[in-house]
């Protein structure tokens, strides 16, 4: 009969415990999301699908790598070139989900256009 007081006495001092980290498990869902591991429960990877995803990387890192390479040179070009270095301050370039994309902007104060004009200034 004492250790069944004992055990009952036991689990009735964890309740507390249990509650508490149920709880704070709760919360941390609902601030930062469901837990993305649990998604990969069950969904053990093949040696391919790791090498694919090993592949896929390194060609994205390559990819950006590429991009600040021709992002680099299209920069000293246009300051090697005299007649091009007041573009540098109107020329943005980016990565885009599809591409590098470059554009030629006007800045303010200083347009590159007349208004309703596809002729720049000289």
């Amino acid at each position: 009969m004492d250790v069944l007081k004992f055990a009952i006495r036991k689990l009735l001092g964890g309740i507390p415990l249990i509650l508490g980290v149920t709880f704070i498990a709760f919360l941390l869902m609902v601030y930062f999301g469901p837990d993305l591991t649990y998604e990969k429960l069950g969904k053990n990877p093949t040696p391919e699908e790791i090498a694919e995803e090993i592949l896929q990387k390194q060609l994205r890192e390559l990819e950006q790598e590429r991009f600040e390479e021709a992002e680099a040179a299209i920069r000293q070009a246009i300051q090697e070139t005299p007649d091009l270095q007041d573009l540098a301050e109107n020329l943005l370039v980016d990565m885009t989900p599809e591409g590098p994309r470059i554009q030629i902007v006007d800045r303010e104060g200083n347009s590159m256009f007349p208004s309703g004009s596809a002729q720049m200034y000289d």
